[in-house]
């Protein structure tokens, strides 16, 4: 039996402590006293349900989410359909190294070739052979951590690719800062794609 389900049944416990006091050795009116009573019965059960969800958030919140192949795909196609560019995989927008440790554990075997190759067949599937032969997948060594670097090489012809949400879409790059260059992926719709060839 959980603390907050004993404490409501016997009306024992640190809120309810204290509502007795309140009740007892104060000069306040029940209309006066309710809404601090029931205040502090709503804080502890916060606090319990929290002690129970804890672990789960911490286990969230320090864990790197892995690497989605349609994120991978449409940047991808961005970089294919514009200028070109790099994608490293494994590092955060702050530029923090974080590796692929955790993307390993999806593919087999469980290292730097296995992950290339879930990759290339990912991207071969999504995109078509002719534009992934404009790409180049390798596993770099940085910071003592393996980061994937995919650079992409601009298409002389605009493409498709296909996501598992999205079906068959186009896509492009829009750069957000020069200074950083930055960028990041869009949907266009066909018409926009003309203005690209």
């Amino acid at each position: 039996m959980d603390v907050a389900s004993e404490d409501s049944r016997s009306g024992t416990g640190a809120p309810y402590t204290a509502a007795d006091e309140l009740r007892a050795n104060s000069t306040l009116s029940p209309a006066e006293y309710r809404g601090p009573v029931l205040g502090l019965i709503f804080l502890s059960y916060a606090e319990h349900r929290f002690e129970q969800i804890r672990p789960d958030i911490e286990a969230k919140a320090t864990a790197r989410r892995p690497v989605t192949a349609d994120a991978v795909v449409k940047t991808i196609a961005g970089f294919l359909n514009t200028d070109g560019g790099t994608l490293l995989i494994g590092v955060d927008n702050a530029g923090a190294v974080l590796g692929l440790g955790h993307d390993y554990n999806r593919v087999q075997p469980k290292n730097g070739d296995g992950f290339v190759n879930w990759l290339t067949t990912g991207l071969i599937n999504a995109l078509g052979h002719v534009p992934v032969t404009h790409t180049r997948v390798r596993i770099v060594v940085h910071d003592g951590h393996e980061i994937c670097r995919v650079d992409v090489a601009k298409n002389r012809v605009p493409g498709s690719a296909r996501t598992s949400k999205d079906g068959r879409a186009f896509f492009a790059v829009q750069q957000l800062d020069a200074c950083r260059a930055r960028q990041r992926g869009r949907r266009l719709r066909r018409r926009p794609l003309a203005d690209l060839i």
